[in-house]
């Protein structure tokens, strides 16, 4: 095992830098930003125990963010053939990659999802057979879900009194202006560059008895109660709690704040 030891504002690594290894913290805490046009912005922050850096090294890519200690830090290297190593041999490490890559397989089946839909709409238009079939379900009768502004209307696609979300899954992206999105929307909403928002940004579901917010591999990710999720982090979900939470898209000072109420009778 090979440990590090960085001070605080050290750089762990760059984004766009070969994916060498995977980075396990063991004391202190990082940041992690992307360059967004001309500036870096934060997407967030991992601390002790978390992975950084696991799913490029796997999958053979090059950095997606820059990780930066936020603190003096020590953390493990575990490099490429270890990390694959490791797997077969410890079952944490095994079970957390399965379900990082179960999250991705996830993100693919809604985009699939949403290709059926738009099928399903263009045969329906031209009196054809709809050829496949895409359930959307109802929110369950005792359970009241709200998606509001934290803090102001967005672009007057939001009002303030925010929206009463009645199916699930309910998605929330970017108006395209330049090209047309795959994705069909729940609630779309005007962004202007450099993106904030990704076309399909998150979508609030239902993954078994839980209510959650899924970060649909968005370029900046989302902060749902403090918690970061999306490519850069350990998990694209995030459960919702029961009352008010809190959901960020697109990283620090992101204007696309909401406050989710999850109410159950």
């Amino acid at each position: 095992m090979q440990k590090l030891q960085y001070k605080c504002d050290d750089i762990l690594y760059e984004e766009g830098a070969r994916s060498e290894g995977v980075c396990r913290i063991i004391s202190g805490h990082a940041e992690v930003s992307k360059r967004h046009g001309n500036q870096m912005v934060v997407v967030g922050r991992v601390g002790p125990g978390e992975l950084v850096g696991e799913m490029s090294a796997i999958e053979g890519r090059r950095r997606g963010a820059t990780v930066r200690a936020t603190s003096d830090l020590v953390v493990e290297v575990i490099d490429r053939e270890d990390l694959l190593r490791r797997v077969s041999q410890d079952k944490w490490l095994a079970f957390h990659l399965l379900v990082r890559l179960s999250d991705r397989l996830t993100t693919l089946d809604r985009a699939v999802a949403e290709l059926k839909e738009r099928a399903m709409a263009e045969a329906a238009q031209s009196d054809q057979t709809p050829p496949l079939d895409a359930p959307i379900r109802s929110v369950p009768e005792s359970t009241r879900i709200h998606i509001l502004p934290r803090f102001k209307p967005m672009n007057g696609a939001m009002p303030r009194s925010g929206l009463q979300i009645e199916h699930l899954p309910f998605t929330v992206g970017r108006r395209s202006k330049d090209a047309e999105s795959p994705f069909s929307m729940d609630l779309l909403l005007d962004d202007s560059r450099p993106y904030r928002l990704s076309r399909a940004h998150f979508a609030i579901m239902q993954r078994r008895d839980a209510f959650v917010v899924h970060d649909l591999d968005s370029a900046l990710g989302t902060e749902v109660n403090g918690q970061f999720v999306g490519r850069h982090f350990a998990t694209d979900f995030a459960p919702l709690n029961p009352g008010q939470n809190n959901v960020t898209a697109g990283g620090a000072n992101s204007p696309f704040v909401f406050r989710v109420e999850l109410q159950h009778d």
